[in-house]
């Protein structure tokens, strides 16, 4: 939930911070929601491997990351 109007862009790294896929950079209202799936793909479309992920959100009000296990 977008606390403010502002852009957000939430992106997929590998363990290393390399940025495998972006799922959202858009322009956000307060209190807009917005819920995304990753299909466990890079931008190009390869499936990756099962591993430790993080996805990175970054906002006007900053930046937050949270771990993801892909498992196959």
């Amino acid at each position: 939930r977008a606390l403010r109007d502002g852009v957000a862009r939430l992106a997929i790294h590998d363990a290393t911070g390399r940025q495998l896929r972006v799922l959202l950079d858009a322009r956000l209202e307060a209190g807009e929601t917005r819920e995304l799936r990753w299909d466990g793909r890079d931008t190009a479309g390869h499936a990756l491997a099962s591993g430790l992920y993080l996805a990175r959100l970054e906002s006007d009000g900053g930046v937050d990351g949270k771990k993801l296990l892909l498992l196959k």
